[in-house]
């Protein structure tokens, strides 16, 4: 698993300098109720985008709290919290707040108007190609950024690494 549950202890490996620690993590030490696995399932991208919205918009309930959970995990990690309650805390302002709405919302605008960007849309198709290029290799391992190119199995993919823009 790559994230935290709320329906079941999250057993966790943690690499500190050379040494491997490891611990079990449940909702409840977040402060936080367990749920039942269902209570998480998503659905096809549309139904996904509308459970985004709704996590975004403050919508009570599981799926924001296993939002609220990983985010916390992530600022535990980066030293930004002192424990995962204090974490929960942060992402909860974050969202009450429309902050991660508002960063969504900025992304979604860069994306969108390449104007003040130039170049961006072309940047953009040429990841796109490269990620389907990497999920069409026979050794792509789904390993993501990649140390060794894959043998190409589609010629149309162009050679590896891709050439770069001198400008």
């Amino acid at each position: 698993m790559d994230e935290l549950s709320l329906s079941a202890p999250t057993e966790v490996a943690a690499l500190s300098g050379q040494e491997v620690r490891t611990f079990t993590v449940t909702p409840e030490e977040a402060g936080l109720d367990r749920c039942a696995a269902e209570a998480l399932k998503g659905g096809d991208a549309a139904e996904n985008a509308a459970i985004a919205r709704e996590v975004l918009a403050g919508e009570p309930g599981p799926r924001r709290d296993v939002v609220l959970l990983n985010a916390a995990a992530a600022l535990l990690t980066a030293g930004r919290s002192e424990s995962l309650r204090e974490g929960v805390r942060l992402g909860r302002e974050a969202l009450d707040a429309g902050r991660a709405r508002e960063l969504l919302d900025r992304v979604r605008g860069v994306l969108a108007d390449e104007r003040g960007y130039p170049g961006l849309g072309e940047i953009l198709a040429r990841t796109r190609e490269r990620v389907r290029c990497e999920a069409r290799s026979p050794r792509s391992s789904g390993s993501w950024p990649r140390r060794r190119p894959p043998a190409r199995a589609d010629p149309s993919c162009g050679p590896w690494p891709p050439p770069t823009d001198p400008t």
